[in-house]
Formats: structure tokens, sequence, C-alpha cells
């Protein structure tokens, strides 16, 4: 007896003893990816930068890159934590890069794209550079101090996850031969088993709860961009195909550019306007930020115009793609519209209620190809980041007087733009991140994120409601953005055919 005693205890201290493995394919497969993102952020700096921004600023540039790169990182984290779970080498240590990588984002998104948009504002080389430090220092610490204040008192409340939990409970028996029947009867609970709903009540760590406090930051971004950005994401990509510019003749050409003359007129009038301290409309920020909409519309009607003439149109090559392209969009928003209503907003009630829908379709394909279902869940949550990008546009287009106009332009973008773009996306983030997880959280079962969000974060005291009512919230954005676009498909100051844009009414 006590040999077996012996063996049993060695048998649980090596059970219990954690051995790493670790998938060599996936260790040297992440760094290189940072590399790329590096890459590729620094890439999308210069491409988009304004000339203007060549020189200096080089503290914010770094910010920039660094933002964007975590961001590419964060929502492909996604697809390699669950290609990590299906490694038959041991995958990768999960659970200590999310929670790198989210305190990280955090450390970025709190103190250090704060402080870059403060010291950019102003900058000036008049003044020493140690003041001008001080003084954005101190700005993102009134910030820093309200956040954190905030944060713990609602730790203190509310950092508590709720699980419910089935709890079956059966004697123990002595399986012999003689009763076996009866015993498997025992033990799958037929009749000798109880099974009672507990709910357990576990207190979350701070870093958790940091997460969620950023995680319910990026779903007040994410409710209005992305369910705007899930509509006027294919929407704009069709539309600009259905308005392309056509071959037009030199006389009509020179017609529309003395029109758009005309129009850059008005708008050096108002930007005067708003820049004379003796003018009533001094400073007045709702028709500044309408002022910044209809310089960005007239722009955007010169280039169309010059396409129109001098490429006679543009390749059709290009044009016929787009539409491709804006279909295929069209496609996965309609997937992800019946997504969210079939399971993500439905599961949150019960574990019986919903119909896991894509969850079963990125399952399947696994068993065609080990990381066939994790490209596609990637390909889903790249998206959903887009629809963030492209709503904040449209938003600032279409409502110019309730958010300030940052549009991405190619040789256009100042680093200011660049920072508030950064942030929207670093803070969105999290909240793709824990939407994904919800969406899929049959096929991403198993892996650190669903433990740290549909189990820790999902769970906690009066948050389950908020995460139901942010995905309702979403779908009414979208129901809303496209009536809007159904009675009028173009920004304000567009002709509803295929001209040249007409002017403004000011």
């Amino acid at each position: 007896m006590s040999g077996n005693t012996t063996i049993i205890s060695g048998l649980i201290a090596e059970a219990s003893t954690p051995v790493l493995q670790i998938d060599i394919f996936l260790t040297i497969l992440a760094p290189i990816a940072l590399i790329v993102f590096w890459i590729f952020s620094t890439y999308v700096l210069i491409h988009y930068g304004h000339p203007d921004d060549v020189t200096g600023s080089r503290w914010p540039k770094l910010i920039i890159v660094l933002s964007l790169t975590m961001v590419m990182a964060n929502i492909l984290m996604l697809p390699l934590d669950v290609g990590s779970r299906q490694s038959r080498y041991g995958g990768l240590p999960m659970t200590y890069l999310w929670y790198t990588t989210y305190a990280l984002m955090c450390l970025v998104g709190l103190f250090l794209i704060p402080f870059s948009i403060f010291w950019y504002e102003a900058e000036d080389p008049l003044k020493p550079r140690k003041k001008l430090g001080r003084q954005a220092f101190w700005k993102m610490m009134i910030i820093i101090i309200l956040f954190v204040a905030g944060c713990v008192i609602g730790y203190i409340f509310l950092g508590i996850a709720e699980i419910n939990t089935l709890i079956i409970v059966a004697p123990l028996r002595d399986v012999r031969t003689s009763d076996l029947i009866e015993s498997s009867a025992c033990i799958v609970g037929v009749t000798c088993s109880t099974q009672t709903y507990v709910l357990l009540l576990w207190k979350v760590s701070f870093i958790i709860w940091l997460f969620t406090v950023m995680a319910f930051a990026g779903f007040l971004v994410f409710v209005v961009f992305g369910g705007i950005g899930l509509i006027a994401l294919p929407h704009d990509i069709i539309y600009s195909w259905w308005t392309r510019p056509h071959p037009i003749e030199e006389s009509e050409y020179k017609k529309n550019n003395v029109k758009i003359g005309e129009r850059a007129e008005k708008l050096i009038k108002m930007g005067l306007n708003y820049t004379n301290p003796r003018s009533p409309d001094y400073n007045n920020r709702a028709k500044i930020i309408t002022w910044k909409r209809n310089v960005y519309v007239l722009d955007d009607d010169f280039s169309r115009n010059k396409v129109a003439y001098k490429l006679k149109g543009g390749p059709t090559i290009l044009a016929w793609i787009s539409l491709i392209f804006g279909i295929f969009c069209a496609a996965l928003s309609i997937m992800w519209i019946i997504q969210i209503i079939a399971w993500t907003n439905l599961s949150i009630l019960g574990p019986k209620i919903g119909y896991p829908l894509l969850n079963f379709m990125l399952v399947a394909m696994d068993g065609v190809w080990q990381f066939f279902g994790v490209f596609f869940f990637a390909m889903f949550a790249i998206y959903l980041e887009f629809c963030v990008i492209v709503g904040n546009f449209k938003w600032g287009l279409r409502i110019p007087w309730l958010i300030e106009l940052h549009p991405m332009r190619t040789a256009g973008t100042l680093v200011s733009s660049f920072l508030v773009n950064a942030e929207l996306l670093l803070v969105a983030s999290f909240a793709v991140s824990l939407f994904c997880a919800r969406s899929f959280s049959v096929y991403v079962r198993v892996t650190s994120i669903n433990s740290i969000f549909n189990v820790a974060v999902g769970c906690l005291r009066g948050m389950k409601w908020v995460w139901f009512a942010f995905g309702w919230i979403i779908l009414g954005f979208a129901a809303i953005t496209l009536l809007y676009f159904m009675f009028r498909p173009a920004d304000k100051g567009r002709l509803k055919d295929r001209a040249i844009l007409s002017p403004i009414d000011y």
C-alpha cells in the first residue's frame, strides 16, 4: 500500500509541476511580425505625413509608430492566441503576452500620447524645450490623476466577477465488474447526483480592472464609430466607384476649376474671419470645424477634377477592383451584423440562447487546414478596426459640429492628426479585442483571451448588461447610418450623379 501511495504521490507531483513547452515556429514568427508591423507603421507615417512635418517633432513621430505597431499587434494577437492553442508543440505563454501588451497599451494611451499631443501643440521655437516639457507633463498628470482616482473607486465597488457555476455532486462508488452498469448510470448522474447553480464571487486583479476601464472607454468609441463604419466602409467604396471621375474635355475642366476657385476664395475669407479678434465668429469652434470639413471636400473636388481631365478618369481596372472590394466589404458587414444579432447579444443571456453561426464556420475551416480558420478570424478582427477608422472620419465629415475632423490623407496629415487617430485606434482596439472574444466565444474557447475577457471582464459586477447594451447600440448606429445613406448617399456639396462636385452653399 505504501508503494502505491508513493507512486501516486509522484504522479501528482509530476502533474503539478508546470512543463514549459514553446512552439519554435510561433516563437520566431511573433518577433518577426513585430518588426514587420514597425516597418509598416513607419511607412504609414512617411506616406501620409505632411511635408511641413518632415523635420522636427521626432518624439511625437516615435510615439505614433509605437502606437500603430501596438494596435496591429493587439488585433493580430487574437488569431495568434487561437493558433497557439492549436499548436502541437506547446504554443506560447499567451496570458503573459496579453498582460504585457495591454499594460504597454495603457502606458502609451494614458501617458505617452497625451503628453505628445500637449508637447506638439505647445511647441514653440521661442520657448525653452524644458518649459514646454513641464507644461505638457502637468497637463498629462491632471488627466492621469483623474483617471486613476476613477479607477480606484470603481475597483472597490465593481471589481468583483460574478460567475454562475454549475456544481454536480455524486457519491464515490467502488466500481466492480458485477455492478458496472449500475455504477456507470450513477456516474452519469441519472439517479444519484445533484446539480446546483452557485454564484461564485471572485475579486479580479487591479490590472484586469484597468483593462476593463480601457475596454469600456474603447466601447464608447467603438459603438459609435464601429456601428457607422460597418455601413460606411462598404458604402463609400461602392459609391466612390459609382461617382468615379469620368473623362472630361478641357473646357469643362477649366469651368470646374473656376467653381473650385470661387469656393476657395469664400473659404479663405471665412478663415480670416474666424482668426480676426474683432469678428463675432472669432474662434467659434463649431464653425471652424465645419470650415475644416469644407476645406477637405474642396481639396477632394480639386483632385477629382484633375483626375477626370489629365488622367481621363483614371485606370479602369482599379475602379472595377474597388467595386469588387466594396462588395466583399459589404459581405463582411452583413456577416458581422448577423453574428452580432444571432450570438454576440443573445449568448450573454444564457448558454442555450443564440446560435454560434460564424463560430461553427471557423471551426470547420480549421478542420480543412490547421490555420485556415485562424486566417479568417484575423480578417474579421482587422475589418472591425478599419470600420472604426472609417466611422470616425464619416462622423466628422457628416456631423462636423460635434467632433473635429482628423482625416488621414496622403502627404497631407499633420502630426496632431496622426496622434489623435493613434489614440483613437489604440483605445478602440481594446473594445475590438473584447468584442471579437465575445462574438467568437466558441471558437476562442480554451484560450487566454477567453479567460481574460469572457470569464473575468465579461462577468464583472454590473458590467454584464453594459456589454449587452453596447452590442445593441452598435446595431442601432448601423441601422441609423443605413437609413441616413438611403436618403443622403453623398457628403455635403456632392451631386447625386457622376459629375464633379458642385459648390457648397454657405
